[in-house]
């Protein structure tokens, strides 16, 4: 539908008020980088599978190397779409994604810059 009319993204401002809040933050939708920061961050961190607290994750470790986190004003809409079994919050792949958030949450800026300078995907 948005694709034959845009205009509908504006029109979603008017019905916002019947839509669920799912949290006064979220932090997926779109993230901005330069490739050379983007890598100096560890990229995607792609010990996460599936659905996962990834976004979380990506904005703390960016945080703490250094990386500034700006937001932009206005509403992030998540559009519905389809979610196979290994796109819920229940997806197989919960607990060791979850596992993968404690440790690097836990993580000092050094310990953190030493791990992610061991991912072969760099």
């Amino acid at each position: 539908m948005f694709d034959k009319d845009p205009k509908l993204v504006n029109s979603m401002e008017a019905e916002s008020s019947n839509m669920i809040l799912k949290g006064k933050e979220s932090f997926g939708g779109a993230y901005i980088f330069s490739k050379e920061k983007y890598s100096l961050y560890g990229m995607e961190n792609e010990e996460f599978v599936s659905h996962a607290p990834e976004d979380v994750e990506r904005r703390i470790r960016v945080s703490r190397l250094g990386g500034r986190i700006g937001r932009i004003n206005g509403c992030l809409y998540h559009l519905h779409h389809y979610m196979g079994i290994d796109s819920r919050h229940n997806n197989p792949h919960k607990y060791k994604n979850y596992k993968e958030f404690r440790k690097v949450s836990k993580m000092n800026k050094e310990e953190l810059s030493e791990y992610v300078s061991t991912w072969n995907w760099l």
